[in-house]
């Protein structure tokens, strides 16, 4: 691995030191532009002949336009899209992400970056190329899961410079999956907009906000409408969140981007899963030489890998992350799985129900076989790794679009593909922070008299400095009291101006403290309502998008501009 790809991919800069060749290599193959992933992607020409990953294409038709239908996205865009889906030489980029409530913009920069490839793509082509781009929603995750209830907006107004909306959910709702969740109550979605609607009046208040105000407001209704729509389309809260990504992806933006939910293509996964249980050995050998390899240079796993204490047989209490599935309970919640072999080659699937401490036990049927494992299909969902192994053997897919989330996860893993004999697909993260100036930094620079973003880190460096100065300064005079006070002598003096700076300390921390929460409230990712109200639905993807091929640097930073003009 070159320093010069390292420094260019600061995503993986934590791993620059890891002499691993399979880690080296995954983290070079990584497209720097989209320059780059087009010209890799683009040069991609083969047509599928596997009658298992065609059946698959073939069964998640249905659970797509269920989707679709149940989310009132079944465009004229989406229609055409699954339909290509029968045809061998159609091409598959996917990505993922949980059904967090008002998703940050990294989900749909995901989008826009995998739909853009694909028409750029298709445009360029001298012969006509079939791609389509699908999104699964990863909807079996906890709702202990923060984002999954917990959506963020700038506002310097609000504890540590950030307004929280937000699902509360009692403990022993914690481990129930997201998508057996119900719908929050009408009170809640009322309490959200009300929250919503001061944050704007409140913030916009500003003189060169004033002529926006109705603008700010138009666009707000304009999301709303959709949060409504998406609302009453809904029966749980996992189809409330995605359905809501699928209206402004499907009917606002006009993408054919198909989405699904994971739990409804259990039955697609079904040779996956059996080629992951019986060379499970060849797995865990390939978590394990990653697991050495990051050890010795002090870089551990992503914490959620093994945060629930998942064990698998025949490894070593160290290796807890390398489980491959979940068993689904009746609870709602799941249990990690681990694998148990009979003296006469029986597979059982067992585990814990992390909610109710039920025992849940699978029973799969003999190894070389594995007879029992179609009939459980619906009882089990994937973890973390296994579900990019299963998306490449199961459906081919070709390009991967991931978030900077994702990446421990894609690192740690790297080797399972080689290791099963499985194609490994181009992987490609835009990870470059947008930058840009709307009601909520606005508000939180003119608190502090900055007009621009980057001087907010040499200001609070000042303010550090002085604090530091005034502490020297205050130190000898402290001595110098208690030195006098033993010996009778007058401090009225001393204490005069020990006042003085002791005022002016405090002063200081306490714009000190409040220029710390501005930074807070300017580094925000805030959630995708900061982006409809400040831009537009329409424009904030027109915005992504120009940026995208005009930069093409998946690392640099993006300047919006509210005006609905973008700078590059």
């Amino acid at each position: 691995m070159t320093s010069d790809k390292i420094r260019n991919l600061s995503l993986f800069s934590k791993y620059k030191d890891i002499d691993d060749k399979i880690i080296s290599e995954f983290i070079s193959s990584v497209p720097e532009s989209f320059s780059e992933a087009f010209q890799i992607l683009s040069s991609f020409n083969k047509t599928v002949d596997d009658f298992d990953v065609l059946s698959n294409r073939v069964k998640i038709q249905k659970s797509i336009t269920d989707f679709h239908h149940s989310a009132d996205t079944i465009t004229n865009e989406v229609n055409n899209g699954i339909k290509l889906l029968n045809l061998p030489d159609t091409q598959i980029f996917v990505t993922t992400h949980q059904p967090n409530l008002f998703a940050y913009s990294g989900v749909f920069r995901k989008i826009v970056l995998i739909q853009t490839l694909k028409n750029e793509i298709e445009r360029q082509q001298k012969t006509k190329r079939h791609i389509v781009n699908v999104f699964i929603i990863i909807d079996h995750d906890f709702m202990n899961e923060i984002w999954i209830r917990r959506a963020q907006l700038p506002s310097i107004r609000h504890t540590k410079g950030i307004l929280e909306i937000k699902l509360s959910i009692n403990k022993s709702n914690k481990w129930n999956m997201v998508c057996k969740t119900p719908l929050p109550r009408r009170e809640i979605m009322d309490y959200w907009k009300k929250q919503i609607k001061s944050w704007i009046k409140n913030l916009s208040t500003s003189p060169s906000l004033q002529s926006s105000k109705k603008d700010l407001f138009a666009n707000f209704e304009e999301l709303w409408m959709n949060i409504e729509s998406s609302y009453s389309n809904s029966k749980t809260y996992s189809d409330f969140n995605s359905f809501l990504i699928s209206q402004i992806v499907n009917k606002i933006w006009g993408y054919d981007v198909l989405f699904t939910r994971l739990s409804d293509i259990s039955s697609v996964f079904e040779t996956g899963y059996r080629h992951l249980i019986q060379n499970i050995d060849r797995y865990t050998d390939a978590l394990r030489k990653a697991e050495i390899s990051l050890s010795k240079h002090n870089v551990h796993f992503p914490g959620s890998l093994s945060k629930h204490n998942v064990h698998f047989p025949g490894i070593g209490s160290d290796s807890n992350n390398k489980s491959i599935l979940w068993i689904h309970c009746k609870c709602g919640s799941k249990a990690a799985a681990k694998l148990y072999y009979s003296s006469d080659d029986q597979v059982q699937l067992a585990g814990v129900c992390i909610s109710c401490k039920n025992n849940l036990r699978l029973h799969l049927g003999k190894k070389n076989e594995l007879e029992g494992l179609k009939g459980n299909l619906d009882n089990v969902s994937p973890k973390a790794i296994p579900i990019l192994l299963l998306l490449s053997k199961c459906l081919d897919s070709v390009c991967y679009a991931s978030g900077s989330g994702g990446v421990d996860y894609m690192v740690f893993g790297s080797g399972t593909f080689k290791s099963l004999n499985i194609e490994k697909p181009v992987n490609i993260f835009w990870p470059g922070r947008d930058v840009y100036d709307g009601i909520g930094q606005i508000d939180a620079l003119q608190r502090i008299e900055l007009k621009s973003q980057s001087d907010i880190d040499v200001y609070l460096d000042s303010l550090r400095e002085k604090e530091k100065e005034l502490g020297e300064k205050i130190k000898p005079l402290l001595e110098e009291r208690a030195v006098k006070i033993r010996s009778g002598q007058q401090i009225e003096k001393l204490l005069s101006d020990l006042f003085i700076l002791k005022q002016e300390q405090r002063e200081n921390r306490i714009i000190r403290k409040v220029t710390e929460n501005v930074r807070s409230t300017i580094n925000l990712t805030p959630c995708i309502i900061d982006y409809a109200v400040n831009f537009g639905i329409k424009n904030m993807e027109l915005q992504w998008r120009e940026n995208l091929i005009k930069k093409d640097n998946f690392t640099l930073a993006l300047k919006l501009s509210m005006g609905g003009k973008y700078h590059c």
